[in-house]
């Protein structure tokens, strides 16, 4: 059930309700009462002859069990996920293509990746509504919270179908003002710790973008095996600048921290360190790779000044891989100005 569900009164609340309105109409009270348990406003279920007088009984009977309110806090609630809707949805590219994959496909590999990786805040299912487009290539996903629309993205590369799908924010994502914040604290639909109905542990947290710079770090992403091997690690660098590129934009270097300087800060060595050409791509890219499975490690994103960026690239300079020469017709990412 969901935190704000109010069970159905009893035929019995509801004909001493009815009661109150001087009618013994037990038909309406079992239309009301099938109305209230699907969600509908009791007024809905009592249309028909003499639907002016039904109104009259229902809305007398709403007041007598207390109910009075539904209605406007019902309208409430749809507001504020109809002003949260561009914060909740995500866009998942690469669907296959051997067959067109349904909504209800689509739907329920969602769910069940995102439960087997705990990445809902709550019990339930997070998902509230799915879009597959008529070719098949690409959908849509809406999530019942903000947090469980930024969980969602540490699926993009997991196997849907023999194709490894890419989820990844639409193009008309919104980031939640701290005005809409507001207007969404305590109803469930932010999905932070504290939230109506999330589970306490269960939010899989993402980045702090409050100290957003260029430079992006990348935990988790190497093995001890891995940062003694060249080869190794000269392939993971490729990969992530090449997957950066692709999918979030301009990237203007990729480091890794490989032991051996004595002088450099030890927190940094195992790291991938990637250098974006702006602070809201490198944003775009934290919030898409946090929580990204990667050879079966959890990736964990955040971020460096980049003054501490340009001071390890001294300590490591043949652990660094430029990034990828810009498309036909477009110029060469410039360095950020931070």
């Amino acid at each position: 059930r969901p935190h704000d569900y109010v069970p159905p009164p009893s035929q019995e609340q509801l004909k001493t309700a009815l009661q109150a309105a001087g009618t013994q109409n037990s038909a309406a009270a079992v239309q009301v009462a099938a109305a209230v348990a699907m969600g509908k406003p009791m007024t809905a279920a009592l249309g028909g002859p003499g639907a002016g007088v039904n109104r009259q009984v229902a809305d007398v009977a709403m007041n007598a069990l207390g109910l009075g309110g539904i209605q406007s806090t019902a309208a409430q609630t749809q507001a504020l996920m109809q002003a949260s809707r561009k914060c909740r949805r995500v866009h998942v590219g690469n669907l296959p293509n051997v067959v067109v994959v349904t909504q209800q496909q689509l739907h329920e590999f969602v769910t069940q990746g995102m439960t087997q990786m705990a990445l809902t805040v709550k019990p339930g299912d997070p998902v509230i509504d799915t879009f597959v487009s008529p070719d098949g290539k690409f959908g849509f996903v809406e999530l019942r919270t903000v947090q469980e629309a930024s969980n969602i993205l540490a699926l993009s590369g997991c196997e849907f179908g023999g194709k490894a799908i890419r989820i990844s924010r639409p193009t008309d994502y919104l980031h939640p003002t701290l005005e809409l914040i507001q207007k969404l604290e305590g109803s469930g639909i932010l999905g932070f710790p504290g939230d109506a109905g999330v589970t306490a542990g269960a939010v899989a947290g993402g980045p702090d973008t409050s100290k957003a710079t260029s430079v992006v770090v990348l935990k988790n992403m190497m093995t001890d095996a891995e940062m003694s091997d060249d080869a190794e690690c000269k392939e993971i660098m490729d990969d992530t600048r090449d997957k950066c590129v692709q999918d979030y934009g301009a990237v203007l270097s990729v480091l890794a921290a490989r032991p051996g300087p004595s002088d450099c800060p030890q927190e940094h060595i195992g790291h991938v360190f990637v250098q974006f050409g702006d602070k809201e791509t490198a944003i775009k890219a934290a919030e898409g790779l946090h929580n990204l499975k990667f050879d079966g490690r959890v990736v964990e994103a955040s971020f460096i000044d980049t003054l501490e960026y340009a001071a390890l690239q001294k300590h490591f300079p043949d652990q660094l891989v430029t990034g990828a020469p810009p498309a036909a017709g477009e110029a060469p990412a410039e360095a950020p100005a931070e």
